[in-house]
């Protein structure tokens, strides 16, 4: 009885996705293929002819080093056993898209009790932007379930007895497998194995075991992440994880920061920066000298406006967290994403010009979306301060787990942040932000408070401790 409600949760998500993916792609099979998620399938069906990681099978030889190569392979694998059709990888991202739910359901249940957990499921399994991004070619559902099976095996890594070196070498390659999914990641295992470790060096675990727990993280880490790096270098000449990193430096934070301070467009500046990096790149060297360049021109621009640069960070993580819904939401369902700007509009318009744009027939409906999306956004970020300093201050108990998960929330939520940045970037950080969301709106609504035992420690079957 006890998980037959959240069981009964999951399958109806399970069932409205699923049903949502069948209608779109039944009438209109296009809408499920992004941008990027074009650049995925062509590397998948690629894979599979060639054998290697280059652009698409008509490009044999023109290796792929902007993208790195798990979503791909994810979908050269669906190809692979189950047809080329686009449904069935689908079908299956949508059954993967479950697990992030679940894994915060029980993390959420040994931090705190099971309303707790279920609210904070239900929370995730709430937001637009996840149930639209589950239903197409793109690698945000992937990440966050193996993402989420990282920090499930990092939290149990750092459990109160003596670390094993087996859930270190489960938490590095989650965490290597999400970051060749998605390359944001790429940093994140040095503080949380850090961390990790000196939580149970506090406890006084003994040398060799912290030693054998950290020689089994980097060796995964070296060998796949190392890896990628040295085929990179291999085709490249230049050992960049992903050639996407330069390339974003430079056409975005670099070019924004410009256009912004010469009054320019950004593809102006983009041009001109770009034209400026390549001058003194020879024409003879290696493929991955001119990223580069781009870095190293970026860097520069940057450096030399620190400020300025600052205020654009801050605004693009504005976006990541305010812009209620990813616009690719209401072209996949027949509306159009030109269209998704009525929150932008309350600070470009004056009221009577917005109230004349929005309160009509045709755009009504999005302005009722983004309201109810911002409305729920807002419910999640006062649960989750709400919710903050008590876990931090007050349940001494869970105090490695409740900064293991704040480094994962706050790295997920400003890596991403910049001029590019909008909803779908806000995903990865999703779960971790409806834990401590369903925790605060509990300790408001609540009569019983919550919490206070060491994580992962409760033995099965066994009551909760009482509240602290």
């Amino acid at each position: 009885m006890r998980h037959r409600v959240l069981l009964m949760l999951l399958l109806a998500v399970l069932a409205a996705r699923l049903f949502s993916l069948g209608v779109v792609f039944a009438q209109h099979p296009e809408r499920v293929v992004t941008a990027d998620g074009a650049v995925y399938d062509a590397g998948a069906r690629a894979l599979l002819a060639t054998g290697k990681f280059v652009k698409s099978p008509q490009e044999p030889e023109a290796y792929q080093t902007l993208r790195t190569p798990g979503y791909s392979a994810y979908l050269a694998l669906c190809y692979k056993l189950m047809g080329p059709g686009h449904l069935p990888a689908l079908a299956l991202q949508v059954f993967i898209s479950l697990l992030p739910l679940a894994l915060a359901y029980l993390i959420a249940v040994r931090l705190w009790d099971e309303p707790t957990a279920f609210l904070a499921t239900a929370l995730l399994a709430l937001d637009p932007t996840s149930f639209l991004f589950s239903q197409v070619l793109q690698t945000e559902t992937l990440f966050v379930a193996i993402m989420m099976a990282a920090v499930w095996a990092g939290l149990r890594l750092g459990r109160s007895d003596a670390p094993s070196a087996r859930w270190a070498l489960a938490f590095a390659l989650a965490l290597a497998l999400a970051t060749l999914v998605r390359p944001i990641s790429y940093f994140l295992l040095w503080p949380l194995l850090a961390w990790s470790l000196l939580n149970a060096w506090g406890r006084g675990v003994p040398s060799r075991s912290l030693a054998a727990s950290a020689l089994a993280a980097l060796l995964v880490w070296a060998a796949l992440i190392g890896g990628w790096q040295w085929r990179n270098y291999q085709v490249s000449g230049t050992a960049y994880f992903s050639h996407l990193q330069p390339l974003v430096l430079l056409d975005y934070q670099a070019a924004y920061l410009v256009a912004g301070l010469e009054g320019t467009s950004p593809a102006q500046a983009r041009a001109r920066l770009r034209a400026q990096a390549e001058e003194g790149v020879p024409s003879q060297a290696p493929p991955g000298a001119r990223f580069s360049a781009y870095e190293k021109l970026a860097l520069r621009v940057i450096s030399q406006h620190p400020l300025a640069f600052a205020g654009q960070m801050a605004a693009g993580l504005a976006k990541v967290l305010f812009n209620p819904v990813d616009a690719t939401l209401y072209d996949f369902y027949g509306g159009n994403s030109t269209d998704s700007g009525s929150m932008g509009d309350l600070l470009r318009l004056p009221p009577r010009a917005y109230l004349a744009k929005w309160l009509t027939p045709a755009n009504l409906p999005y302005l009722l979306v983004n309201t109810l999306s911002l409305c729920y956004l807002l419910i999640l970020y006062a649960g989750a301060l709400r919710a903050a300093w008590p876990a931090l201050a007050r349940e001494r108990g869970q105090l490695f787990a409740h900064v293991f998960l704040w480094l994962v929330l706050l790295y997920l939520l400003i890596i991403p942040a910049g001029p590019g940045g909008g909803a779908r970037f806000r995903i990865p950080a999703l779960p971790v932000l409806c834990l401590y969301a369903a925790h605060g709106l509990r300790l408001w609504f609540a009569k019983e408070k919550t919490g206070g035992e060491p994580f992962l420690l409760r033995k099965k079957g066994s009551p909760p401790a009482p509240p602290s």
